[in-house]
């Protein structure tokens, strides 16, 4: 499938250009100034804590996105929005995690957003084809996060059936030298063979048979070990609830900013 100018994986992934220009940035209320969630990458927006000043409300003393200068609110002209951008017609890769369509540098991507397990049950299915994932088979889960650190929902593919988006993102420049090696999880596969079974699939190698784990299996968890709260939010599209703590407070040194 194509979608505008590159190729599209199932509904949830693709390839392709940004838009040329920076969408308008928000004319009123508490977000006024701001560039939307669509005009940067979404790894940047959670590392750099580009939104944190504006959806703390104001600076939490002590807090690392104290300061108007690092979490400006994505203003998109500053040293920390710049480099952020993801709407100046460079290509990069298209995540839909729920409802909307968010870009990822190709490099962001690689490095935070791909993740490998084995599947440990048999109730979901490949966005790519939509069939099962058998318990125990290897799968490409797709993660990005929220713009506060959170992760957001997964996307889940088969492994096995992953070739031509794997072989289409290695292909793009930024990315002809990375080491799939380094992708989440992989150190995690208990089994030699199903390590080196999936490394090949990763590089997009074409294999006959898909290993499969019998018994019990693990979950990999890679929310709580890759995807962490910067700063605590009260916004809408964050968790339900949550309230700033007060300086010092352990919630507030718990939250504390973790690179990804």
């Amino acid at each position: 499938l194509m979608s505008r100018n590159g190729p599209a994986f199932g509904a949830r992934l693709s390839l392709r250009e940004s838009v040329a220009t920076a969408p308008a940035a928000k004319t009123c209320g508490k977000r006024k100034g701001s560039l939307p969630n669509e005009a940067f990458c979404h790894v940047c927006i959670a590392k750099r804590g580009l939104y944190a000043w504006r959806d703390q409300g104001a600076a939490l003393p002590g807090h690392p996105f104290s300061g108007k200068g690092v979490g400006c609110g994505g203003c998109g002209g500053c040293d920390t929005c710049r480099p952020a951008l993801a709407c100046d017609g460079q290509r990069v890769v298209f995540v839909k995690p729920q409802q909307d369509m968010y870009p990822v540098h190709f490099i962001c991507f690689a490095k935070h957003c791909l993740h490998v397990d084995l599947a440990p049950t048999v109730v979901a299915s490949c966005k790519l084809d939509g069939s099962i994932i058998s318990k125990g088979e290897p799968r490409l889960v797709v993660v990005v996060p929220k713009h506060n650190g959170e992760a957001d929902a997964q996307v889940l593919l088969r492994l096995s059936g992953a070739g031509p988006f794997l072989r289409a993102l290695w292909s793009e420049p930024a990315l002809q030298d990375f080491d799939v090696s380094t992708i989440h999880g992989v150190d995690q596969l208990s089994s030699g063979s199903v390590r080196q079974w999936a490394l090949r699939a990763l590089k997009g190698e074409s294999q006959q048979a898909t290993p499969v784990k019998s018994g019990k299996v693990d979950r990999y968890d890679y929310k709580s070990l890759h995807f962490q709260a910067n700063y605590p939010t009260e916004c809408k599209d964050c968790k339900a609830g949550s309230t700033p703590p007060t300086s010092g407070s352990k919630k507030q040194q718990k939250l504390a900013f973790k690179s990804l």
